[in-house]
Protein backbone atom coordinates (compact mmCIF):
# COMPACT_ATOMS: atom_id res chain seq x y z
CA UNK A 1 0.00 0.00 0.00
CA UNK A 2 1.35 3.18 -0.69
CA UNK A 3 -0.53 6.53 0.38
CA UNK A 4 0.74 9.38 -2.38
CA UNK A 5 0.49 13.56 -1.05
CA UNK A 6 0.38 15.02 -4.26
CA UNK A 7 -2.18 14.60 -7.33
CA UNK A 8 -1.06 11.75 -9.54
CA UNK A 9 -1.79 12.26 -13.54
CA UNK A 10 -4.66 10.81 -14.91
CA UNK A 11 -4.27 8.16 -17.16
CA UNK A 12 -6.47 7.48 -20.57
CA UNK A 13 -6.49 3.86 -19.59
CA UNK A 14 -9.01 4.93 -16.51
CA UNK A 15 -12.14 4.67 -18.63
CA UNK A 16 -10.93 1.25 -19.31
CA UNK A 17 -11.56 -0.49 -15.76
CA UNK A 18 -9.21 -4.05 -15.88
CA UNK A 19 -12.30 -4.89 -13.11
CA UNK A 20 -15.45 -2.93 -13.48
CA UNK A 21 -17.06 -4.89 -10.57
CA UNK A 22 -14.87 -3.05 -8.18
CA UNK A 23 -15.10 0.68 -9.91
CA UNK A 24 -17.29 1.87 -7.51
CA UNK A 25 -14.55 1.19 -4.41
CA UNK A 26 -11.16 1.75 -6.85
CA UNK A 27 -10.17 3.70 -9.62
CA UNK A 28 -6.98 2.89 -12.32
CA UNK A 29 -4.19 5.43 -11.63
CA UNK A 30 -1.40 4.17 -12.74
CA UNK A 31 0.07 0.60 -15.04
CA UNK A 32 3.26 -0.43 -14.06
CA UNK A 33 5.14 -3.70 -16.27
CA UNK A 34 3.24 -6.12 -13.92
CA UNK A 35 1.36 -4.37 -11.53
CA UNK A 36 -1.77 -1.38 -11.39
CA UNK A 37 -2.04 1.45 -9.10
CA UNK A 38 -5.33 1.60 -8.27
CA UNK A 39 -6.63 4.31 -5.54
CA UNK A 40 -9.50 3.59 -3.47
CA UNK A 41 -12.60 5.57 -3.38
CA UNK A 42 -13.73 4.77 0.40
CA UNK A 43 -10.81 6.48 1.98
CA UNK A 44 -11.11 9.77 0.49
CA UNK A 45 -10.72 12.63 0.83
CA UNK A 46 -7.22 10.85 1.95
CA UNK A 47 -5.50 9.57 -1.23
CA UNK A 48 -4.55 6.09 -0.74
CA UNK A 49 -2.91 4.01 -3.91
CA UNK A 50 -2.95 0.27 -3.96
CA UNK A 51 -0.52 -2.15 -6.49
CA UNK A 52 -2.27 -5.19 -7.38
CA UNK A 53 -1.17 -7.79 -10.51
CA UNK A 54 -2.48 -7.50 -13.55
CA UNK A 55 -4.13 -11.17 -13.27
CA UNK A 56 -5.69 -11.06 -9.45
CA UNK A 57 -7.45 -8.68 -7.52
CA UNK A 58 -6.45 -10.07 -4.35
CA UNK A 59 -4.65 -6.87 -2.75
CA UNK A 60 -7.92 -4.71 -3.46
CA UNK A 61 -9.55 -7.57 -1.70
CA UNK A 62 -7.75 -7.98 1.36
CA UNK A 63 -7.20 -3.96 1.93
CA UNK A 64 -11.24 -3.88 1.83
CA UNK A 65 -11.69 -6.88 4.23
CA UNK A 66 -8.65 -4.43 6.39
CA UNK A 67 -10.70 -1.54 5.58
CA UNK A 68 -14.00 -2.63 7.02
CA UNK A 69 -12.94 -4.30 9.82
CA UNK A 70 -11.11 -1.30 11.20
CA UNK A 71 -14.09 1.00 10.35
CA UNK A 72 -15.94 -1.50 12.23
CA UNK A 73 -14.35 -1.40 15.32
CA UNK A 74 -13.52 2.44 15.53
CA UNK A 75 -17.73 2.77 15.27
CA UNK A 76 -18.06 0.14 17.63
CA UNK A 77 -15.14 2.08 20.22
CA UNK A 78 -17.27 5.03 19.44
CA UNK A 79 -21.23 4.28 20.26
CA UNK A 80 -19.38 2.17 22.92
CA UNK A 81 -18.03 5.31 24.47
CA UNK A 82 -21.19 7.48 24.05
CA UNK A 83 -24.18 5.46 25.03
CA UNK A 84 -22.47 2.59 27.19
CA UNK A 85 -19.98 4.92 29.69
CA UNK A 86 -20.70 2.10 32.60
CA UNK A 87 -19.86 -0.73 30.58
CA UNK A 88 -16.28 -1.30 32.14
CA UNK A 89 -18.25 -1.65 35.69
CA UNK A 90 -20.62 -4.16 34.30
CA UNK A 91 -18.30 -6.40 31.69
CA UNK A 92 -20.45 -9.81 32.59
CA UNK A 93 -23.82 -7.98 31.60
CA UNK A 94 -22.49 -6.31 28.46
CA UNK A 95 -20.19 -8.75 27.19
CA UNK A 96 -22.39 -10.67 25.48
CA UNK A 97 -23.44 -7.69 23.32
CA UNK A 98 -20.31 -6.71 22.67
CA UNK A 99 -18.83 -9.89 21.61
CA UNK A 100 -18.02 -10.37 17.97
CA UNK A 101 -19.75 -13.00 16.14
CA UNK A 102 -18.51 -16.71 16.12
CA UNK A 103 -15.92 -17.59 13.21
CA UNK A 104 -16.87 -20.45 11.33
CA UNK A 105 -14.02 -22.34 8.84
CA UNK A 106 -14.76 -24.01 5.46
CA UNK A 107 -14.84 -27.61 6.68
CA UNK A 108 -16.84 -27.24 8.95
CA UNK A 109 -19.56 -25.18 6.87
CA UNK A 110 -18.73 -28.52 4.25
CA UNK A 111 -19.44 -31.01 6.78
CA UNK A 112 -22.92 -29.28 7.75
CA UNK A 113 -23.80 -29.07 4.21
CA UNK A 114 -22.99 -33.04 3.73
CA UNK A 115 -24.98 -33.61 6.83
CA UNK A 116 -28.48 -31.32 5.78
CA UNK A 117 -28.14 -33.30 2.36
CA UNK A 118 -27.66 -37.09 3.70
CA UNK A 119 -30.13 -36.61 6.53
CA UNK A 120 -32.91 -34.46 4.83
CA UNK A 121 -32.43 -36.46 1.70
CA UNK A 122 -32.19 -33.48 0.13
CA UNK A 123 -31.10 -33.24 -3.86
CA UNK A 124 -27.57 -32.64 -4.73
CA UNK A 125 -28.85 -29.26 -6.49
CA UNK A 126 -30.23 -27.84 -3.70
CA UNK A 127 -26.36 -26.45 -3.28
CA UNK A 128 -26.86 -24.31 -6.47
CA UNK A 129 -30.42 -22.98 -5.74
CA UNK A 130 -29.32 -19.01 -5.67
CA UNK A 131 -32.09 -18.05 -2.42
CA UNK A 132 -29.92 -21.23 -0.71
CA UNK A 133 -26.36 -20.11 -1.40
CA UNK A 134 -27.33 -16.50 -0.18
CA UNK A 135 -28.38 -17.79 3.09
CA UNK A 136 -25.14 -19.29 3.51
CA UNK A 137 -23.36 -16.05 2.10
CA UNK A 138 -24.93 -13.93 4.56
CA UNK A 139 -24.44 -15.71 7.69
CA UNK A 140 -20.75 -16.18 6.43
CA UNK A 141 -19.46 -14.53 3.94
CA UNK A 142 -16.48 -15.66 3.97
CA UNK A 143 -17.14 -18.93 3.17
CA UNK A 144 -18.15 -20.59 -0.32
CA UNK A 145 -21.13 -23.03 -1.12
CA UNK A 146 -19.80 -26.63 -3.29
CA UNK A 147 -20.80 -27.31 -6.18
CA UNK A 148 -23.17 -29.98 -6.66
CA UNK A 149 -20.37 -32.25 -8.47
CA UNK A 150 -18.11 -31.53 -5.29
CA UNK A 151 -21.17 -32.31 -2.90
CA UNK A 152 -21.73 -36.03 -4.29
CA UNK A 153 -17.99 -36.34 -4.44
CA UNK A 154 -17.78 -35.57 -0.46
CA UNK A 155 -20.68 -37.60 0.06
CA UNK A 156 -19.34 -40.87 -1.70
CA UNK A 157 -16.01 -40.02 0.16
CA UNK A 158 -17.48 -40.11 3.57
CA UNK A 159 -19.38 -43.05 2.85
CA UNK A 160 -17.16 -44.89 2.34
CA UNK A 161 -15.04 -43.61 6.02
CA UNK A 162 -18.27 -44.61 7.78
CA UNK A 163 -18.38 -48.04 5.62
CA UNK A 164 -15.61 -49.75 7.74
CA UNK A 165 -17.11 -48.88 11.24
CA UNK A 166 -20.10 -50.25 10.75
CA UNK A 167 -22.09 -53.43 9.40
CA UNK A 168 -25.61 -53.91 7.85
CA UNK A 169 -27.51 -56.60 7.28
CA UNK A 170 -30.58 -57.21 5.41
CA UNK A 171 -34.12 -59.88 5.47
CA UNK A 172 -36.88 -60.28 3.31
CA UNK A 173 -39.96 -62.17 4.62
CA UNK A 174 -43.40 -62.26 3.47
CA UNK A 175 -46.76 -62.43 5.66
CA UNK A 176 -50.19 -62.25 4.59
CA UNK A 177 -49.55 -61.82 1.35
CA UNK A 178 -47.37 -59.35 2.07
CA UNK A 179 -43.52 -58.30 1.46
CA UNK A 180 -41.29 -56.82 4.46
CA UNK A 181 -37.91 -56.29 4.36
CA UNK A 182 -35.75 -55.31 7.86
CA UNK A 183 -32.21 -53.41 7.59
CA UNK A 184 -30.12 -53.69 10.68
CA UNK A 185 -26.94 -51.40 11.09
CA UNK A 186 -24.53 -52.69 14.03
CA UNK A 187 -21.49 -50.51 15.45
CA UNK A 188 -19.10 -50.84 18.07
CA UNK A 189 -18.32 -48.34 20.47
CA UNK A 190 -15.20 -48.64 22.50
CA UNK A 191 -15.84 -49.36 26.21
CA UNK A 192 -13.94 -46.06 27.85
CA UNK A 193 -13.92 -45.46 31.44
CA UNK A 194 -11.43 -42.79 32.14
CA UNK A 195 -12.38 -42.45 35.38
CA UNK A 196 -9.77 -45.03 36.45
CA UNK A 197 -6.84 -43.53 33.70
CA UNK A 198 -7.74 -39.79 35.57
CA UNK A 199 -7.87 -41.03 39.05
CA UNK A 200 -4.40 -43.22 38.87
CA UNK A 201 -2.68 -40.78 36.57
CA UNK A 202 -3.15 -37.58 39.07
CA UNK A 203 -2.83 -39.67 42.34
CA UNK A 204 0.46 -41.12 41.36
CA UNK A 205 1.47 -37.87 39.93
CA UNK A 206 0.85 -36.10 43.62
CA UNK A 207 2.06 -39.29 45.11
CA UNK A 208 5.56 -39.27 43.23
CA UNK A 209 5.98 -35.70 44.06
CA UNK A 210 5.29 -36.55 47.71
CA UNK A 211 7.78 -38.87 48.06
CA UNK A 212 10.38 -37.58 45.77
CA UNK A 213 10.13 -34.53 48.29
CA UNK A 214 10.35 -36.28 51.16
CA UNK A 215 13.89 -38.35 50.17
CA UNK A 216 16.01 -35.58 48.85
CA UNK A 217 15.47 -33.29 51.66
CA UNK A 218 16.25 -33.23 55.60
CA UNK A 219 13.81 -31.06 56.42
CA UNK A 220 11.28 -32.91 54.83
CA UNK A 221 12.17 -35.98 56.31
CA UNK A 222 11.51 -34.38 59.75
CA UNK A 223 8.39 -32.72 58.37
CA UNK A 224 6.80 -36.07 57.83
CA UNK A 225 8.65 -37.73 60.66
CA UNK A 226 6.89 -34.78 63.08
CA UNK A 227 3.23 -34.87 61.34
CA UNK A 228 2.47 -38.63 60.27
CA UNK A 229 5.00 -40.72 62.84
CA UNK A 230 5.99 -42.98 59.75
CA UNK A 231 8.08 -42.07 56.88
CA UNK A 232 7.13 -42.48 53.50
CA UNK A 233 8.29 -45.47 51.45
CA UNK A 234 9.52 -44.47 47.85
CA UNK A 235 9.43 -47.14 45.21
CA UNK A 236 11.99 -49.26 43.51
CA UNK A 237 11.73 -49.86 39.85
CA UNK A 238 13.14 -53.31 40.79
CA UNK A 239 11.39 -54.38 43.22
CA UNK A 240 7.99 -55.69 42.65
CA UNK A 241 5.92 -55.02 45.71
CA UNK A 242 7.80 -51.69 45.71
CA UNK A 243 4.67 -49.48 44.52
CA UNK A 244 2.45 -51.67 47.07
CA UNK A 245 4.21 -50.98 49.70
CA UNK A 246 4.71 -47.38 49.44
CA UNK A 247 0.90 -46.90 48.70
CA UNK A 248 0.10 -49.08 51.36
CA UNK A 249 1.98 -47.00 53.91
CA UNK A 250 0.45 -43.90 52.92
CA UNK A 251 -2.71 -45.28 53.30
CA UNK A 252 -1.90 -46.41 56.86
CA UNK A 253 -0.73 -42.81 57.78
CA UNK A 254 -3.84 -41.75 56.48
CA UNK A 255 -6.26 -43.96 58.66
CA UNK A 256 -3.78 -43.82 61.77
CA UNK A 257 -3.01 -40.38 62.03
CA UNK A 258 -6.21 -38.39 59.85
CA UNK A 259 -6.37 -36.87 56.15
CA UNK A 260 -4.97 -33.56 58.11
CA UNK A 261 -1.48 -35.04 58.71
CA UNK A 262 -0.56 -35.69 55.24
CA UNK A 263 -2.44 -32.13 54.53
CA UNK A 264 -0.16 -30.56 56.55
CA UNK A 265 3.02 -32.27 55.28
CA UNK A 266 1.64 -31.01 51.57
CA UNK A 267 1.41 -27.30 52.75
CA UNK A 268 4.98 -27.59 54.02
CA UNK A 269 6.67 -28.86 50.82
CA UNK A 270 4.52 -27.11 49.29
CA UNK A 271 2.93 -29.94 47.42
CA UNK A 272 -0.84 -30.49 45.62
CA UNK A 273 -2.82 -32.51 48.41
CA UNK A 274 -4.67 -35.40 48.02
CA UNK A 275 -8.34 -34.86 47.06
CA UNK A 276 -11.14 -37.33 48.59
CA UNK A 277 -11.59 -38.96 45.05
CA UNK A 278 -7.53 -39.97 45.23
CA UNK A 279 -7.56 -41.11 48.19
CA UNK A 280 -9.95 -43.50 47.98
CA UNK A 281 -8.73 -44.87 44.62
CA UNK A 282 -5.15 -45.52 46.68
CA UNK A 283 -7.23 -47.17 49.61
CA UNK A 284 -8.90 -49.72 46.86
CA UNK A 285 -5.66 -49.84 45.04
CA UNK A 286 -3.93 -50.80 48.04
CA UNK A 287 -7.51 -54.06 48.66
CA UNK A 288 -6.92 -54.91 45.10
CA UNK A 289 -2.86 -55.52 45.07
CA UNK A 290 -2.42 -57.09 48.58
CA UNK A 291 -3.52 -60.51 47.47
CA UNK A 292 -1.21 -59.92 44.70
CA UNK A 293 2.09 -58.68 46.62
CA UNK A 294 1.33 -61.55 48.87
CA UNK A 295 1.12 -63.88 46.48
CA UNK A 296 4.51 -62.82 44.96
CA UNK A 297 6.28 -63.16 48.71
CA UNK A 298 4.74 -66.58 48.44
CA UNK A 299 6.69 -67.37 45.47
CA UNK A 300 9.85 -65.56 45.55
CA UNK A 301 10.84 -66.64 49.35
CA UNK A 302 12.86 -68.91 50.40
CA UNK A 303 10.36 -71.07 52.94
CA UNK A 304 8.15 -72.22 50.49
CA UNK A 305 10.02 -72.94 47.55
CA UNK A 306 8.76 -76.69 46.58
CA UNK A 307 6.99 -77.08 43.40
CA UNK A 308 4.01 -77.78 44.75
CA UNK A 309 3.36 -74.37 46.44
CA UNK A 310 2.66 -72.66 42.69
CA UNK A 311 -0.68 -74.16 41.98
CA UNK A 312 -2.33 -73.80 45.20
CA UNK A 313 -1.07 -70.31 45.28
CA UNK A 314 -2.81 -69.26 41.87
CA UNK A 315 -5.80 -70.92 43.06
CA UNK A 316 -5.99 -68.80 46.02
CA UNK A 317 -5.20 -65.65 44.48
CA UNK A 318 -7.91 -66.09 41.61
CA UNK A 319 -10.67 -66.82 44.39
CA UNK A 320 -9.35 -63.39 46.03
CA UNK A 321 -9.84 -61.53 43.33
CA UNK A 322 -12.80 -62.71 42.11
CA UNK A 323 -14.47 -61.80 45.85
CA UNK A 324 -13.15 -58.52 45.62
CA UNK A 325 -15.25 -57.98 42.10
CA UNK A 326 -18.41 -57.19 44.16
CA UNK A 327 -16.73 -54.37 46.26
CA UNK A 328 -14.44 -53.17 44.12
CA UNK A 329 -15.75 -49.32 42.12
CA UNK A 330 -13.02 -47.91 40.44
CA UNK A 331 -10.50 -50.56 40.24
CA UNK A 332 -12.03 -52.46 38.05
CA UNK A 333 -10.21 -52.21 35.31
CA UNK A 334 -6.54 -53.34 37.44
CA UNK A 335 -8.59 -56.28 38.78
CA UNK A 336 -9.90 -58.09 35.39
CA UNK A 337 -6.67 -57.06 34.05
CA UNK A 338 -4.94 -58.82 36.68
CA UNK A 339 -7.34 -61.56 36.47
CA UNK A 340 -6.47 -61.80 32.57
CA UNK A 341 -2.93 -61.65 33.36
CA UNK A 342 -2.88 -64.86 35.66
CA UNK A 343 -4.74 -67.01 33.07
CA UNK A 344 -2.95 -66.00 29.89
CA UNK A 345 0.78 -66.21 31.71
CA UNK A 346 -0.61 -69.74 33.93
CA UNK A 347 -3.61 -71.11 31.75
CA UNK A 348 -1.48 -73.87 30.21
CA UNK A 349 0.70 -74.34 33.51
CA UNK A 350 -2.34 -74.58 35.73
CA UNK A 351 -3.23 -78.10 33.80
CA UNK A 352 0.10 -79.35 34.04
CA UNK A 353 -0.38 -83.35 35.70
CA UNK A 354 2.80 -82.51 37.45
CA UNK A 355 2.69 -79.75 39.23
CA UNK A 356 -1.16 -80.75 40.25
CA UNK A 357 0.10 -83.66 41.92
CA UNK A 358 3.28 -81.91 43.67
CA UNK A 359 0.81 -80.09 45.44
CA UNK A 360 -1.20 -82.91 46.51
CA UNK A 361 1.65 -84.41 47.74
CA UNK A 362 1.94 -81.70 50.16
CA UNK A 363 0.64 -81.72 53.84
CA UNK A 364 -0.19 -78.73 53.60
CA UNK A 365 -2.44 -78.66 50.84
CA UNK A 366 -3.60 -82.49 49.56
CA UNK A 367 -6.72 -81.49 47.81
CA UNK A 368 -8.28 -78.97 50.06
CA UNK A 369 -6.79 -76.25 47.58
CA UNK A 370 -9.11 -76.50 44.74
CA UNK A 371 -12.74 -77.33 44.31
CA UNK A 372 -13.05 -78.71 40.73
CA UNK A 373 -13.00 -82.43 41.08
CA UNK A 374 -11.03 -83.07 37.15
CA UNK A 375 -8.28 -81.38 38.64
CA UNK A 376 -8.12 -83.28 41.45
CA UNK A 377 -8.49 -86.57 39.51
CA UNK A 378 -5.36 -85.80 36.93
CA UNK A 379 -3.28 -85.11 39.84
CA UNK A 380 -4.43 -88.33 41.51
CA UNK A 381 -3.92 -90.18 38.34
CA UNK A 382 -0.88 -88.95 37.63
CA UNK A 383 0.59 -90.01 41.19
CA UNK A 384 -0.56 -93.94 40.40
CA UNK A 385 0.45 -93.87 37.38
CA UNK A 386 4.19 -92.67 39.06
CA UNK A 387 3.00 -95.53 42.01
CA UNK A 388 3.53 -97.73 39.38
CA UNK A 389 6.00 -96.83 37.65
CA UNK A 390 8.00 -97.02 40.75
CA UNK A 391 7.24 -100.68 41.12
CA UNK A 392 8.88 -101.76 38.06
CA UNK A 393 11.91 -99.95 39.05
CA UNK A 394 14.38 -102.22 40.61
CA UNK A 395 17.51 -100.02 40.96
CA UNK A 396 17.78 -97.61 43.59
CA UNK A 397 19.74 -93.95 43.46
CA UNK A 398 21.65 -92.10 46.01
CA UNK A 399 22.39 -88.29 46.54
CA UNK A 400 25.56 -87.38 46.03
CA UNK A 401 27.07 -85.47 48.90
CA UNK A 402 28.19 -82.55 46.76
CA UNK A 403 24.09 -82.14 45.51
CA UNK A 404 22.72 -78.97 46.85
CA UNK A 405 19.19 -80.50 46.95
CA UNK A 406 18.58 -84.59 47.90
CA UNK A 407 17.23 -86.13 44.59
CA UNK A 408 15.63 -89.89 45.03
CA UNK A 409 14.90 -92.17 42.39
CA UNK A 410 12.12 -94.71 42.02
CA UNK A 411 12.39 -97.55 44.60
CA UNK A 412 12.18 -101.17 44.50
CA UNK A 413 9.22 -101.83 47.24
CA UNK A 414 5.89 -103.26 45.97
CA UNK A 415 2.66 -102.43 47.33
CA UNK A 416 -0.66 -103.78 46.79
CA UNK A 417 -3.86 -102.72 45.79
CA UNK A 418 -4.52 -101.90 49.33
CA UNK A 419 -1.64 -99.77 50.03
CA UNK A 420 -2.07 -97.96 46.71
CA UNK A 421 -6.18 -97.22 48.45
CA UNK A 422 -4.30 -96.36 51.65
CA UNK A 423 -2.36 -93.86 49.93
CA UNK A 424 -5.38 -92.18 48.07
CA UNK A 425 -7.24 -91.82 50.95
CA UNK A 426 -4.24 -90.30 53.18
CA UNK A 427 -4.21 -87.76 50.25
CA UNK A 428 -7.83 -87.30 50.86
CA UNK A 429 -8.31 -86.75 54.20
CA UNK A 430 -9.09 -83.98 56.38
CA UNK A 431 -6.74 -83.80 59.36
CA UNK A 432 -2.68 -82.67 58.42
CA UNK A 433 -1.54 -86.34 59.72
CA UNK A 434 -4.48 -88.52 59.43
CA UNK A 435 -4.64 -92.21 58.10
CA UNK A 436 -7.14 -95.10 58.49
CA UNK A 437 -5.36 -97.84 60.46
CA UNK A 438 -4.59 -101.05 58.98
CA UNK A 439 -3.11 -104.70 59.98
CA UNK A 440 -0.03 -103.39 58.02
CA UNK A 441 0.10 -99.95 59.53
CA UNK A 442 -0.62 -100.70 62.81
CA UNK A 443 2.83 -99.13 63.82
CA UNK A 444 3.09 -96.05 62.01
CA UNK A 445 1.88 -93.20 64.03
CA UNK A 446 1.93 -90.33 61.13
CA UNK A 447 3.15 -89.42 57.77
CA UNK A 448 6.07 -87.57 57.29
CA UNK A 449 5.70 -83.50 56.71
CA UNK A 450 7.75 -83.95 53.54
CA UNK A 451 5.70 -86.12 51.41
CA UNK A 452 7.65 -86.67 48.57
CA UNK A 453 8.91 -89.80 46.74
CA UNK A 454 10.76 -90.72 49.78
CA UNK A 455 7.72 -90.76 52.18
CA UNK A 456 6.11 -92.62 49.40
CA UNK A 457 8.49 -95.56 49.37
CA UNK A 458 8.81 -95.69 52.75
CA UNK A 459 5.27 -95.64 53.54
CA UNK A 460 5.11 -98.73 50.83
CA UNK A 461 7.89 -100.54 52.84
CA UNK A 462 6.21 -100.77 55.75
CA UNK A 463 2.99 -101.75 53.95
CA UNK A 464 5.07 -104.59 52.79
CA UNK A 465 6.82 -105.42 56.04
CA UNK A 466 9.94 -104.62 55.21
CA UNK A 467 12.01 -102.89 58.12
CA UNK A 468 15.49 -103.02 56.99
CA UNK A 469 17.58 -100.36 56.67
CA UNK A 470 19.15 -101.19 53.38
CA UNK A 471 16.07 -100.31 51.61
CA UNK A 472 16.08 -96.49 53.03
CA UNK A 473 18.80 -93.95 51.75
CA UNK A 474 20.00 -91.32 54.37
CA UNK A 475 20.72 -88.03 54.13
CA UNK A 476 24.20 -86.67 54.27
CA UNK A 477 25.69 -86.30 58.27
CA UNK A 478 22.64 -89.04 59.57
CA UNK A 479 25.35 -91.92 59.89
CA UNK A 480 26.31 -95.03 58.05
CA UNK A 481 23.60 -96.01 55.62
CA UNK A 482 24.11 -99.63 57.26
CA UNK A 483 22.88 -98.78 61.03
CA UNK A 484 21.12 -94.95 59.57
CA UNK A 485 18.15 -96.86 57.88
CA UNK A 486 17.10 -98.76 60.87
CA UNK A 487 17.27 -95.40 62.92
CA UNK A 488 14.98 -93.87 60.27
CA UNK A 489 12.75 -97.22 60.75
CA UNK A 490 12.98 -96.93 64.09
CA UNK A 491 11.14 -92.97 64.07
CA UNK A 492 9.09 -94.02 61.83
CA UNK A 493 7.62 -97.11 63.76
CA UNK A 494 7.78 -94.97 67.04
Amino acid sequence: MVEAEGDLCELSEADHHPWPQVQSLFSLKDVKKNSLIMRCMLCAPKRTDIAAYKNSSSNLKKYVAVSVKRFQKKRGSDSATVDQPHSKKNPKIMSPFSSPATKVTQAVIDKLLINFVCEGNQPFSIVELPSFRKIIQTLQPQCTVMTRKTLRLKVQDTFKNMKVHVATTADCWSARQRSYMGVTCHWIDKAKSDTYKRLSRSAFAKCSALWNKTSRSVLAFETVERECKLQFLRPNQTRWNSLFLAVERLVRIQKEQGEQAIRNVCTALKIKMLNTAELGFLAEYATVMKPVAMALNLLQGESSVHMGFLLPTLHQLQDKLKRLESTCKVCQPLLKALQGGILKRFGEVMKEPELIAAAILLPKFRTAWTTDQSILTTGLTYIKEQLEISVENDTLCYSSPSDEEDFFASMNTGHSETGELESTCWLSSPGPFAIRPSPNTSAVKRQPRQLGSLSISVYLAVQRGDKGGSHLPLRDGEGDRSTGGEKRCSAADH
